[in-house]
């Protein structure tokens, strides 16, 4: 599982669908045609999702597409806000944090991605699956567990995905990209309609 998509890989979706080609979007970013489409493909690859449906004359951009479009990452400072809620830590930040709640996660993935990859059984096992990581944190490839006899224990994942955007996220677990450590507010509502199942309950 070497796939990983990256800022780079997000910015040239971005700019493919913001010119309207594949042209455009070189000419753009001063790049080749055939670099600007090769990472469009392996962005797809790594999602393992068709995100635009090529044809001579127009670019399409389908479902999936048009949601990872929309959710792609935005960047707080650079947009001016002045206040926000955010999880995780602040690192290398001008930003001022206070801790208002702790915050309760669930391990999740879609029955669609469970039938096709398994269920792990252990969190060791995640070390094996596609995962979806929440960036913004310390450590984000790093999996915090609590055993049956209360120690710590940290899983190592091989990120298929990582976005600072936790709906981001919860859309491409629903969508059977992977399986995401998401927190409970954000999944409840998937959970709830069978979108997503919990796993690594005990």
């Amino acid at each position: 599982m070497n796939n990983m998509t990256t800022l780079a890989d997000m910015r040239n979706f971005v700019r493919i669908v913001e010119t309207g080609s594949i042209t455009a979007a070189a000419d753009s970013q001063e790049k080749v045609k055939s670099a600007v489409s090769k990472r469009l493909s392996d962005l797809e690859k790594a999602l393992g999702v068709e995100l635009i449906r090529r044809s001579t004359r127009k670019l399409h951009l389908t479902e999936t597409g048009r949601s990872y479009y929309q959710r792609c990452v935005v960047d707080i400072i650079q947009e001016n806000i002045d206040l926000a809620i955010r999880i995780g830590e602040l690192q290398n930040s001008s930003l001022i944090a206070k801790r208002l709640f702790p915050i309760h996660q669930a391990v999740c993935a879609s029955n669609d991605y469970l039938q096709r990859y398994g269920e792990p059984k252990t969190p060791q096992e995640l070390s094996n699956h596609k995962c979806l990581v929440f960036s913004d944190t310390t450590e984000p490839t790093i999996w915090k567990y609590r055993t049956p006899d209360k120690k710590n224990m940290n899983v190592e994942v091989a990120p298929v995905m990582l976005s600072d955007n936790g709906n981001f996220l919860l859309d491409a677990a629903c969508a059977g990209i992977g399986i995401n450590k998401t927190p409970t507010f954000i999944a409840h509502k998937a959970i709830e309609k069978g979108s997503l199942r919990p796993i690594l309950n005990d």
